[in-house]
């Protein structure tokens, strides 16, 4: 089993939108880790929900009733991106080192049907949470990464427990990949200036 924990660093009260982006999408902040396995990486994205309302958005057009009803439509819920890549390649992991197009066609399939249910979220003391969506972004060779999106409710509006992410991978064989958020990587999140 592998394990992954961020540290936290200083962190400011409010952001914009840019500033907000990156601030979550950098690792020294807790929200965003790499886990190894042999050949291949497992980076574990936590997107908050204004993280993922500015990803939406249209950045030309701000409609902060229309910006404020997507974000709090995401409360309850914890969203997470894991991109799996082999490391110091440029290569599709689905296309990374196979024999033939039936080996792809089973890893597509591994993961568009079968990925999500190895996907776990446990939410402090609180055992495992219900899974609400997975999605698999088939990028088609274009990016040298598969990129799966999960969901799970959670009982409080936000993260205040610690939130530990766990990925059986049974395509790669590369075992229990675990990422922990602890509560004050949540606490520290700024808020965002809309």
């Amino acid at each position: 089993m592998l394990l992954l924990s961020g540290c936290i660093g200083k962190h400011p009260d409010k952001l914009k939108a840019g500033d907000y982006i990156r601030y979550v999408e950098n690792p020294r902040n807790a929200l965003k880790g790499t886990v190894h396995s042999g050949i291949w990486n497992y980076d574990f994205q936590y997107k908050p929900s204004a993280y993922i309302t500015l990803r939406e958005s249209d950045p030309t057009h701000s409609d902060t009733v229309s910006f404020r009803k997507r974000t709090e439509s995401l409360d309850r819920s914890v969203w997470f991106n894991v991109a799996i890549s082999v490391k110091g390649e440029a290569a599709d992991p689905l296309k990374y080192n196979i024999r033939d197009i039936n080996e792809y066609n089973a890893r597509l399939s591994y993961f568009l049907s079968s990925a999500a249910q190895n996907f776990h979220l446990y939410y402090g003391n609180q055992g495992e949470m219900k899974q609400i969506g997975y999605y698999f972004e088939n990028n088609y060779s274009i990016k040298p990464v598969a990129v799966a999106v999960i969901g799970f409710s959670i009982p409080d509006t936000v993260p205040r427990e610690p939130v530990t992410i766990e990925y059986q991978d049974r395509l790669f064989n590369a075992g229990i990949l675990k990422f922990n958020i602890a509560p004050a990587a949540f606490k520290n999140i700024p808020r965002l200036s809309i």
